[in-house]
C-alpha cells in the first residue's frame, strides 16, 4: 500500500531556509505526500518563496498552502495542520530544519511493518553550512509494542530519553484524532503535547536512521537555553506551563 503521509509545516520568518527544507520534502523517495504549509502571518518572502516552488517544481501540486488571518504562533499552526490533515500519517516538520531524502520511505516502512503509532526517527545538529555541530539526538532501534513498555522505558527515571520534540516523528493520524490531541500555549507547545500524549501511546518505534537536520542557529530556542540572563515574561510563561501540568 502507498499511504498518502501530510508533512505540515508551521511558515513565520524563514526566508533564508524555507526553499531548502520543502525542496528536502519534494525530493523524498517517497513520494505519496502533501505538503501543509501553514503561513502565520510573517513579514517576509517565505510564502512568496513557496508560491514559486509551487509553480516551478515538477511535484509542486503537492503544497498546500493556508493562511492565517493573524500570527498565532507554532501550536495554532499545527492545530491548522491536524485539521487539515488527508493524509493516514502526519509528519512535524520546522521550517528551518531539512530531512534526508529516505527520511518518510524509512519512518513508513518501519510503521506499517509494526503497525506502532508513534514512529522516531533519529536527528542530527547542523550548522548553517550542514556540518555536525552538537552531539545527541540519536536513538536507539527499540520498539516497544506491548501495553506500558513505551511509558515505561520514558518515566524509568529522571533522565531524558526521549527528545521533547514532535519534529521528526510520523504520527498516525486516527491515533491524534481517536485521543482528541492538540498543541496548547506559544511556549513549552511541544511538551504539553507529549504529556498528553504518552499515557495513549500503546505502540511505538525507534530509528536509529539520521532522518532529520536540526538547524542550530543565532536566536534559536537550542542556543537561547545557555542564555545569563532570562526575561521576566518568558519566566512567568515557563511557571503557567509547570502549574497546567501539575
Amino acid at each position: 500500500m502507498n499511504d498518502k503521509i501530510t508533512i505540515g509545516m508551521p511558515i513565520y520568518q524563514v526566508e533564508e531556509y524555507v526553499t531548502k527544507c520543502i525542496e528536502s520534502v519534494l525530493c523524498q523517495t517517497y513520494e505519496n505526500l502533501e505538503i501543509i504549509a501553514v503561513d502565520d502571518c510573517g513579514t517576509d518572502k517565505s510564502i512568496y518563496l513557496i508560491e514559486q516552488l509551487q509553480r516551478s517544481h515538477p511535484r509542486g501540486n503537492q503544497i498546500n498552502i493556508i493562511h492565517h488571518t493573524e500570527n498565532k504562533g507554532v501550536s495554532e499552526c499545527r492545530n491548522t495542520i491536524i485539521e487539515h490533515a488527508n493524509g493516514k500519517y502526519i509528519y512535524f516538520l520546522d521550517s528551518d530544519d531539512y530531512i534526508e531524502p529516505n527520511a518518510i520511505e524509512l519512518l513508513y516502512t518501519a510503521a506499517e511493518e509494526t503497525q506502532s503509532q508513534v514512529t522516531y526517527g533519529s536527528f542530527r545538529y547542523v550548522d548553517t553550512s550542514g556540518n555536525n555541530c552538537k552531539t545527541g539526538g540519536q536513538l536507539p532501534n527499540k520498539k516497544f509494542l506491548k501495553s506500558g513498555e513505551f511509558q515505561h522505558y520514558v518515566c524509568q527515571d529522571v533522565k531524558m530519553h526521549v527528545t521533547i520534540a514532535c519534529w521528526n516523528i510520523l504520527f498516525l493520524s486516527q491515533f491524534i484524532r481517536d485521543n482528541h490531541l492538540c498543541f496548547h500555549f506559544r511556549k513549552a507547545e511541544d511538551l504539553v503535547f507529549f504529556t498528553d500524549f504518552y499515557p495513549f501511546a500503546l505502540r511505538v518505534v525507534f530509528l536509529s536512521d539520521i532522518t532529520y537536520n536540526y538547524l542550530v542557529r543565532e536566536n534559536s530556542l537550542t542556543s537561547r537555553q545557555s542564555r545569563q540572563i532570562i526575561p521576566a515574561k518568558e519566566m512567568e510563561t515557563g511557571f503557567n506551563f509547570i502549574e497546567y501540568i501539575s
